[in-house]
């Protein structure tokens, strides 16, 4: 049971893998200050790769939701066995997809993360191959490409420990600081502060109006 609040569907809707679903566990805290009161719905699920999040959206996944935004980061788990150019050109399927289903709908697209704590690891150059040949493709003005490998990389581009423990999932400071990232895309959209959202957010649920209860039925899920 997904329970909305203020909003009969979400105005933001986060897809992805575990790296987003992860919001609800590492990144709690940073999503309750940044995303709470921006109605926003996690929709991420571990080990998701790009042909479950294909199958998901075919089963109706965003049918009924008409969201501001969707924020989608996919395709890590794909580099595990297949190549950079298959995973860059499933993910812009997804993308196109979207975008046909909502009409309305603006995506944030995400690069992949980067993977391994050493720049020259394998899986890091993968990533940075697909990533590369995913900034090639034109998506048209709904869908804006977003990097924050910057924010999550030291000066000599190593994945500290501090920001991934295991050179894939991200702390809870690597949550604090991929929300700082796109804090200004996500302000395109929700353009009164974030101390509004916040603010807005520590309103007691009995006090709020409009309050509606999504099931399963309405919103599938794996």
């Amino acid at each position: 049971m997904i329970v909305l609040q203020n909003q009969p569907e979400p105005s933001l809707v986060w897809l992805g893998d575990s790296i987003t679903r992860a919001w609800r566990n590492g990144g709690r805290h940073v999503w309750a200050a940044h995303y709470a009161g921006r109605n926003a719905i996690n929709l991420g699920v571990s080990g998701d790769r790009i042909e479950d999040l294909s199958n998901k959206l075919d089963r109706g996944l965003l049918v009924g939701l008409c969201p501001r935004l969707v924020v989608l980061h996919i395709g890590t788990n794909d580099l595990e066995t297949a190549s950079p150019k298959d995973v860059a050109n499933g993910i812009a399927d997804i993308v196109f997809r979207i975008l046909a289903m909502a009409p309305s709908v603006q995506i944030l697209l995400h690069e992949i993360f980067p993977r391994g704590a050493c720049p020259h690891n394998p899986i890091r150059e993968a990533v940075n191959q697909a990533n590369e040949i995913l900034r090639t493709v034109v998506f048209g003005p709904r869908v804006r490409i977003c990097s924050v490998h910057v924010e999550l990389l030291d000066e000599q581009d190593v994945l500290t420990r501090v920001v991934s423990p295991d050179g894939l999932h991200l702390s809870s400071e690597g949550y604090s600081r991929w929300a700082r990232a796109i804090e200004p895309e996500i302000m395109r959209f929700f353009p009164a502060g974030l101390n509004y959202y916040v603010e807005k957010a520590l309103v007691p649920m009995s006090s709020r109006e409009n309050v509606r209860v999504f099931t399963g039925r309405q919103v599938r899920r794996a």
